[in-house]
Formats: structure tokens, C-alpha cells, sequence
């Protein structure tokens, strides 16, 4: 007379993936909100003129998840101007995205070539960005591994 059990190995990996599932999500909807607000940052605290609206449409960011890009979101800064500036920004995040293969990444970009040269005369294109957000992951991760603690 032994243990039976009353579920099978593929009822474990079905709650398994429902669990990573919901962890993805959460993760993602994190770094989803932290890109907006790094977004948001750089194109309103930019600190250069914007002659054409290429370099602030060419900002915004890539979510990739084990090597897959979930999220691409690039949009005009200006709705006359600025359609280089998007593709372009598009583009670059998606090169970058390709040295990712595993785990949760976000990337934030200026994809106009010129967006360091910008930078290199002490204008802010992405350098405001980035002070955001290594002072803003830390409280969103814990907030985070305290949502993920709550899901057990």
C-alpha cells in the first residue's frame, strides 16, 4: 500500500507554466511601466533643440524575454515630424535586442547616430533617463518581488 497520487507530471507542468505565466507578465508589465516613464523623461528633459524631431521620436524602448522582443514601442514626437526619427529608433533597439538570449530585458534608445554627439556637448538626450531609472528599479523590483511572493 503505497502513496497515490491523485495528479499527473502533465498537471504539474500545466501549473507550472501558469505560474511563469503570471511572473512574465508581472515582470514585463514592470518594465513596460519604468520604460514609459524613461521615455517620458528624456523626450520632456531633453536639452537640445529638436529641428527636425528625429532625435526625440527615435527614442523609446524593446522588452525582450528570453530572446523575443514582446514590446517595441517607438511613436512620433510630434505628429508633422519625427517619422525617421521613429523608424530608425525602431531599428537600433532591435539590433540591440538581438544580444539578448535569455532573461527579462529592457532597452531604452536614441537611435539617431547623432543622439551622442548631442550628449558629448552636455546636452541631455537619455543621460536623465538613465539616472531615472537606476534610482526608480530598485523600489520597482522589490514592489515587484513582493507582488510575485503574493501569487504563491
Amino acid at each position: 500500500m503505497g502513496i497515490v497520487p491523485n495528479f499527473s507530471l502533465a498537471d504539474i507542468r500545466k501549473h507550472l507554466e501558469k505560474a511563469q505565466n503570471r511572473i512574465d507578465k508581472a515582470v514585463i508589465q514592470v518594465l513596460r511601466r519604468l520604460g514609459e516613464l524613461c521615455v517620458a523623461e528624456a523626450r520632456e528633459n531633453g536639452g537640445y533643440t529638436d529641428q527636425t524631431g528625429n532625435l526625440r521620436s527615435s527614442i523609446g524602448y524593446v522588452i525582450v524575454v528570453n530572446g523575443r522582443i514582446v514590446e517595441n514601442v517607438f511613436s512620433e514626437a510630434n505628429k508633422d515630424e519625427g517619422a525617421k526619427g521613429e523608424s530608425t529608433g525602431r531599428s537600433y533597439a532591435e539590433t540591440l535586442a538581438k544580444n539578448y538570449s535569455g532573461g527579462y530585458v529592457l532597452i531604452v534608445v536614441a537611435g539617431m547616430s547623432y543622439a551622442a554627439s548631442v550628449e558629448s556637448k552636455s546636452k541631455n538626450v537619455l543621460t536623465s533617463a538613465e539616472k531615472y531609472a537606476g534610482k526608480k528599479l530598485p523600489k520597482m523590483l522589490e514592489q515587484l518581488k513582493k507582488n510575485i511572493d503574493k501569487m504563491k
